[in-house]
């Protein structure tokens, strides 16, 4: 997961980007601006950065219609550390 902002904006701009809350039709968009599928646009090794792009523009175009794939190129990417597991480990 990650958070993007605005290159200019405030944290209050910043919207959660996520491949878990994807339409149908946004995951084919996204494949189509790729030229290939999710899985190998997210696998370890590829360049990821088109397919954050891609990713990005689907979901803001969700609040902005008027949004471009040009436009997303212009947001920052923050990348989060994954939430740490609650679950108290077992005692040995």
């Amino acid at each position: 997961m990650a958070k993007v902002a605005d290159a200019d904006a405030a944290d209050a701009d910043v919207f959660e980007i996520s491949l878990e809350d994807l339409k149908i039709r946004e995951i084919e968009e996204i494949e189509e601006i790729l030229g290939a599928g999710l899985d190998a646009a997210f696998k370890e090794g590829a360049p990821k950065g088109k397919a954050m792009r891609a990713v990005a523009f689907v979901q803001r175009k969700r609040t902005q219609p008027d949004f471009t794939l040009e436009q997303a190129g212009e947001l920052v990417i923050r990348l989060q550390e994954p939430e740490p597991d609650p679950t108290p480990a077992p005692a040995s």
